[in-house]
Protein backbone atom coordinates (compact mmCIF):
# COMPACT_ATOMS: atom_id res chain seq x y z
CA UNK A 1 0.00 0.00 0.00
CA UNK A 2 1.20 3.60 -0.79
CA UNK A 3 0.36 6.37 0.98
CA UNK A 4 -0.63 9.28 -2.33
CA UNK A 5 -0.33 13.17 -1.99
CA UNK A 6 -1.29 15.24 0.71
CA UNK A 7 -3.51 13.46 2.41
CA UNK A 8 -3.06 10.03 3.76
CA UNK A 9 -4.92 7.69 1.45
CA UNK A 10 -4.60 3.70 1.59
CA UNK A 11 -4.29 2.77 -1.65
CA UNK A 12 -3.51 -0.41 -3.42
CA UNK A 13 -2.85 0.08 -7.19
CA UNK A 14 -2.43 -3.86 -7.98
CA UNK A 15 -5.93 -4.05 -6.23
CA UNK A 16 -7.54 -1.49 -8.26
CA UNK A 17 -6.22 -3.09 -11.37
CA UNK A 18 -7.30 -6.15 -10.80
CA UNK A 19 -11.20 -4.55 -10.13
CA UNK A 20 -11.00 -3.15 -13.20
CA UNK A 21 -10.20 -6.41 -15.56
CA UNK A 22 -13.10 -8.12 -13.19
CA UNK A 23 -15.39 -4.96 -13.95
CA UNK A 24 -14.60 -5.32 -17.81
CA UNK A 25 -14.97 -8.58 -17.56
CA UNK A 26 -18.59 -8.71 -16.62
CA UNK A 27 -19.67 -5.70 -18.77
CA UNK A 28 -18.53 -7.93 -22.05
CA UNK A 29 -20.17 -11.08 -20.40
CA UNK A 30 -23.75 -9.08 -19.90
CA UNK A 31 -22.90 -7.66 -23.33
CA UNK A 32 -22.77 -10.72 -24.82
CA UNK A 33 -26.11 -12.24 -23.32
CA UNK A 34 -27.58 -8.96 -23.81
CA UNK A 35 -26.85 -9.92 -27.86
CA UNK A 36 -27.60 -13.34 -27.36
CA UNK A 37 -31.12 -12.60 -25.69
CA UNK A 38 -31.61 -10.22 -29.27
CA UNK A 39 -31.05 -12.86 -31.12
CA UNK A 40 -33.65 -15.46 -30.07
CA UNK A 41 -30.57 -17.22 -27.89
CA UNK A 42 -33.91 -17.43 -24.63
CA UNK A 43 -36.63 -17.48 -27.18
CA UNK A 44 -38.03 -15.28 -30.13
CA UNK A 45 -35.62 -13.89 -32.49
CA UNK A 46 -33.70 -14.60 -35.90
CA UNK A 47 -31.42 -17.37 -34.25
CA UNK A 48 -34.32 -19.24 -32.85
CA UNK A 49 -35.46 -20.23 -36.15
CA UNK A 50 -34.23 -23.11 -38.11
CA UNK A 51 -35.01 -25.01 -41.14
CA UNK A 52 -34.23 -28.98 -41.74
CA UNK A 53 -34.63 -31.12 -44.17
CA UNK A 54 -34.68 -34.31 -46.00
CA UNK A 55 -35.59 -36.12 -48.90
CA UNK A 56 -39.52 -36.50 -48.16
CA UNK A 57 -39.83 -33.41 -45.45
CA UNK A 58 -38.70 -29.77 -44.81
CA UNK A 59 -39.15 -29.04 -40.84
CA UNK A 60 -38.72 -25.33 -39.62
CA UNK A 61 -38.78 -25.09 -35.25
CA UNK A 62 -37.38 -23.18 -32.63
CA UNK A 63 -33.79 -24.16 -31.80
CA UNK A 64 -34.54 -22.63 -28.09
CA UNK A 65 -38.15 -22.75 -25.96
CA UNK A 66 -39.66 -22.93 -22.54
CA UNK A 67 -41.63 -25.45 -20.78
CA UNK A 68 -45.12 -24.80 -21.26
CA UNK A 69 -45.08 -22.56 -23.41
CA UNK A 70 -46.59 -22.65 -26.86
CA UNK A 71 -44.12 -23.53 -29.77
CA UNK A 72 -44.68 -24.49 -33.42
CA UNK A 73 -43.45 -27.52 -35.71
CA UNK A 74 -44.03 -26.93 -39.66
CA UNK A 75 -43.87 -29.93 -41.98
CA UNK A 76 -43.90 -29.62 -45.42
CA UNK A 77 -44.14 -32.11 -46.91
CA UNK A 78 -43.08 -32.98 -50.75
CA UNK A 79 -45.20 -33.86 -53.68
CA UNK A 80 -45.28 -37.10 -54.58
CA UNK A 81 -43.41 -38.93 -51.79
CA UNK A 82 -46.68 -40.26 -50.39
CA UNK A 83 -49.23 -42.42 -51.81
CA UNK A 84 -51.59 -41.11 -54.10
CA UNK A 85 -54.65 -40.69 -52.38
CA UNK A 86 -53.01 -39.98 -49.08
CA UNK A 87 -50.15 -37.52 -47.60
CA UNK A 88 -48.86 -38.27 -44.30
CA UNK A 89 -45.87 -38.43 -42.09
CA UNK A 90 -44.55 -39.96 -38.55
CA UNK A 91 -43.87 -38.96 -35.35
CA UNK A 92 -41.64 -40.74 -33.07
CA UNK A 93 -42.38 -41.52 -29.26
CA UNK A 94 -40.15 -39.19 -27.76
CA UNK A 95 -41.84 -35.99 -29.65
CA UNK A 96 -45.54 -37.27 -28.29
CA UNK A 97 -44.21 -38.40 -24.93
CA UNK A 98 -42.56 -35.59 -24.01
CA UNK A 99 -45.05 -32.52 -25.07
CA UNK A 100 -48.91 -31.45 -25.13
CA UNK A 101 -49.93 -31.08 -28.57
CA UNK A 102 -52.33 -28.44 -28.59
CA UNK A 103 -53.48 -28.13 -32.47
CA UNK A 104 -52.94 -29.69 -35.64
CA UNK A 105 -53.36 -27.74 -38.87
CA UNK A 106 -55.28 -28.97 -40.98
CA UNK A 107 -56.34 -31.52 -38.56
CA UNK A 108 -55.31 -34.64 -40.05
CA UNK A 109 -57.94 -37.59 -40.90
CA UNK A 110 -56.53 -40.31 -39.27
CA UNK A 111 -53.83 -40.67 -36.39
CA UNK A 112 -53.02 -43.63 -36.31
CA UNK A 113 -50.48 -45.60 -33.53
CA UNK A 114 -47.73 -46.84 -34.78
CA UNK A 115 -44.99 -49.14 -32.61
CA UNK A 116 -42.68 -45.79 -32.62
CA UNK A 117 -45.19 -43.19 -31.91
CA UNK A 118 -48.34 -41.32 -34.38
CA UNK A 119 -48.67 -41.82 -38.03
CA UNK A 120 -51.27 -38.68 -39.25
CA UNK A 121 -52.71 -38.77 -42.56
CA UNK A 122 -54.47 -36.93 -44.74
CA UNK A 123 -56.73 -36.96 -48.32
CA UNK A 124 -54.52 -35.44 -50.33
CA UNK A 125 -56.68 -32.26 -51.43
CA UNK A 126 -53.69 -30.21 -53.06
CA UNK A 127 -53.14 -30.62 -57.03
CA UNK A 128 -49.48 -30.60 -56.84
CA UNK A 129 -49.77 -33.30 -53.62
CA UNK A 130 -47.48 -31.36 -51.52
CA UNK A 131 -48.89 -29.82 -48.13
CA UNK A 132 -48.17 -27.49 -45.06
CA UNK A 133 -48.74 -28.71 -41.64
CA UNK A 134 -48.31 -26.92 -38.64
CA UNK A 135 -48.33 -28.77 -35.15
CA UNK A 136 -48.51 -26.27 -31.72
CA UNK A 137 -47.48 -27.92 -28.79
CA UNK A 138 -46.40 -27.20 -25.23
CA UNK A 139 -43.12 -28.61 -23.85
CA UNK A 140 -43.54 -30.96 -20.52
CA UNK A 141 -40.26 -31.35 -19.37
CA UNK A 142 -36.55 -28.71 -19.57
CA UNK A 143 -33.40 -30.01 -21.40
CA UNK A 144 -33.31 -31.44 -25.03
CA UNK A 145 -36.32 -32.75 -26.69
CA UNK A 146 -35.01 -34.75 -30.05
CA UNK A 147 -37.87 -35.75 -32.28
CA UNK A 148 -37.70 -37.58 -35.42
CA UNK A 149 -39.94 -36.96 -37.96
CA UNK A 150 -40.12 -39.54 -40.98
CA UNK A 151 -42.54 -40.30 -44.46
CA UNK A 152 -43.05 -44.02 -44.93
CA UNK A 153 -39.52 -46.10 -45.15
CA UNK A 154 -37.85 -42.85 -46.26
CA UNK A 155 -34.69 -41.92 -43.28
CA UNK A 156 -35.96 -39.85 -40.72
CA UNK A 157 -35.43 -36.64 -39.88
CA UNK A 158 -33.89 -35.79 -36.12
CA UNK A 159 -34.33 -32.53 -35.27
CA UNK A 160 -32.67 -30.83 -31.32
CA UNK A 161 -34.93 -27.97 -29.02
CA UNK A 162 -33.27 -26.67 -25.92
CA UNK A 163 -36.10 -26.55 -23.35
CA UNK A 164 -35.39 -23.29 -20.58
CA UNK A 165 -37.50 -23.29 -17.53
Amino acid sequence: MAISGEFEINQDLQFQRRMWKAERIGWIAMAVLLAGALLGLFGNGPMSWITTSNDSLIVEYQRFGRQQSALQLRVYLRAGLSNKDNLFFELNRAFVANVQVMRITPKPDVEQPISDGIRLIWSSNAEDGSMLVTISYQPEHIGWLTPSLSVGDADSLSIRQFIYP
